[in-house]
């Protein structure tokens, strides 16, 4: 069954002096599951959910974009959501900046204009995780982008909300790996090439034995905007 191709920007990057081994230089990039953009007040509302349940003590930064030009950038906004998800920033100069929820795996920023006669806004609403993929299943292929087995990266299972790894393997020889969670529920994979551990990425994926998805779906890596980039292909 096809379901269209996710493109998850990657933290690879390609060396000019390296055309065979590009996979092995995995860099780190800015990238950003929930990249939707807001235009808001100087006062505004940011809500964070899990599936509608509002999520409490979630901490946020409220960081300006970076101009080396501009050396009287505000420093940045943190704060924590209460017990309804809330987090309310007051009086923000305007300008661009990047929210970011912090201490979460994948992590997730959303870029923010304030305008001081703008509307006054509606919430902003985060929901997290955003899940790339559902299956009954753990299992599945790594390719590069010429669709070759992408064999000996480490792939770990964590546990969505401490990162707390759950269970890691290598590809085979043919890209493949498998990983066994306990239950049911959203958790993050991790894939790191050979012999760079820091260096990886992470997406959100969902078990559930009632899937029709008997495994998650083949990821590639890929050129993208951010450097090489990671391909789901659903």
């Amino acid at each position: 069954m096809s379901l269209g191709t996710i493109l998850i920007p990657s933290l690879a990057a390609q060396e000019s002096n390296q055309t065979t081994e590009w996979h092995q230089e995995w860099l780190l990039c800015s990238f950003d599951h929930l990249f939707t953009p807001y235009d808001v007040a100087a006062d505004f509302v940011v809500n964070v959910a899990f599936r509608t349940k509002p999520m409490a003590g979630v901490k946020l930064e409220l960081e300006a974009e970076t101009n080396s030009a501009d050396e009287s950038q505000p420093s940045p906004i943190l704060l924590q959501t209460d017990s309804e998800g809330n987090a309310t920033f007051y009086s923000v100069p305007p300008g661009k900046y990047w929210l970011v929820v912090k201490e979460t795996t994948p992590s997730y920023s959303s870029e923010v204009t304030v305008t001081p006669d703008a509307e006054p806004s509606e919430r902003i609403k985060l929901e997290w995780p955003l899940v790339e993929s559902t299956a009954s299943h753990f299992a599945g292929t790594l390719h590069n982008d010429a669709q070759q087995a992408f064999p000996g990266a480490l792939v770990q299972l964590l546990e969505l909300r401490t990162s707390r790894v759950l269970d890691s393997t290598r590809t085979d020889a043919a890209g493949v790996y498998k990983l066994r969670p306990q239950h049911n529920g959203v958790y993050v994979l991790r894939f790191s090439p050979p012999g760079k551990p820091e260096r990886h990425q992470d997406i959100a994926v969902e078990l559930d034995d009632g899937s029709l998805n008997d495994q998650l779906p083949t990821l590639a890596l890929q050129l993208s905007d951010c450097g090489d980039g990671l391909v789901v292909e659903k």
